[in-house]
């Protein structure tokens, strides 16, 4: 079980997150004292969203909150751009047991603010990529690909080259079924459209194996050979519904105001109860749960549509949640326009 916690603020709004009717917003939400106390209740918690902006970071993210084993801080930039002591905090991130940075770009300055709906935030990355070679922490960048931002593969290539002295992890998101992600759709890349803009090296360095394999047509086929294989489910989504003890499948999420959600991964958040109630109880209740909407979708019964057959997904559980996504929300749009 993984146990994501709304403990930070978050400084965007990006257009490929899975998360619905989340504007910027600011602050910590949970203080460290009451992160110790819930991590001696329920277990290793994932402090969310911008650590970087809580008022005790770095310590919400020691290994005495989120468990052993986290090497690297994923972070915007946003709280490192403005400090004065990074190099005094990457200290003791690095007795803290991490090894670097890890920051994600949309591509150059004016691209990726668009994209995170937040001026200046391509200048925090910069900033916060500058502090972190000066206080010599590891930095990584990743580098997702969308339409828009295709054009600026070498530039960022060079950017990345010179900053890092390495070319950045590229990608594309994964689709996870919400609003969001649906509308982010527009944005996914084609076939084409990569092979074009990124160089032959590249490709076969970033995907292993032909590129054409990574299409949604090809997905789709795969997916209807072996429709219930767990390429097409996520690790952390329920096998069998309602779900069942020991519950390691499972992604629950405390908000800002104590309530518990479940997210399935294959449906939006659910929620459960509050925090008040006691992981028991609230544990207890997840054997009641109903299968979310349109999780039960088989291969055979997915309207996906034709034109979209060169788009790229990363892994197969992108495409059938793109299915459920178009059941739940593009085909009730399409109704509503011809109304």
């Amino acid at each position: 079980m993984v146990i994501y916690v709304e403990a930070c603020g978050c400084t965007q709004a990006c257009r490929h997150c899975a998360v619905d009717g989340k504007p910027p917003f600011y602050g910590g939400f949970y203080s460290l004292a009451e992160l110790r106390v819930l991590r001696e209740e329920w277990g290793p918690l994932s402090p969310y969203y911008e650590s970087t902006v809580h008022p005790e970071f770095p310590e919400i993210m020691y290994p005495e909150i989120m468990g052993e084993g986290s090497n690297m801080l994923a972070t915007n930039g946003f709280g490192l751009a403005r400090r004065d002591d990074c190099k005094e905090i990457f200290k003791q991130l690095k007795d803290a047991g991490y090894w670097g940075l890890s920051l994600t770009l949309q591509g150059l300055r004016d691209s990726h603010d668009l994209f995170v709906s937040h001026e200046g935030a391509f200048d925090d990355i910069l900033t916060a990529s500058r502090k972190a070679v000066e206080g010599d922490f590891g930095l990584h960048w990743n580098f997702f690909l969308n339409r828009e931002n295709l054009a600026e593969v070498p530039a960022v290539i060079e950017l990345s080259e010179k900053m890092l002295g390495k070319v950045p992890w590229v990608g594309i998101p994964s689709h996870r079924v919400s609003r969001r992600m649906w509308r982010y759709e527009k944005f996914r890349p084609s076939l084409r459209e990569v092979r074009e803009a990124l160089p032959d090296e590249l490709i076969a360095q970033t995907w292993k194996q032909p590129l054409e394999n990574f299409t949604e047509e090809s997905w789709l086929r795969a997916w209807r050979q072996a429709p219930d294989a767990d390429d097409f489910r996520d690790s952390f989504e329920s096998v069998v519904w309602p779900p069942s003890p020991p519950f390691d499948r499972m992604a629950l999420f405390f908000t800002r105001e104590r309530e518990v959600f479940i997210d399935p991964r294959c449906g939006t958040r659910i929620r459960i109860g509050d925090l008040a109630e006691g992981r028991e109880e609230l544990l207890s209740r997840l054997q009641d749960l109903p299968m979310p909407e349109g999780a039960d979708l088989r291969p055979e019964d997915a309207r996906l549509r034709e034109q979209d057959a060169e788009l790229l997904h990363p892994r197969g559980s992108s495409v059938r949640y793109k299915a459920i996504s178009r059941a739940r929300f593009g085909m009730r749009e399409k109704q509503k326009a011809t109304e």
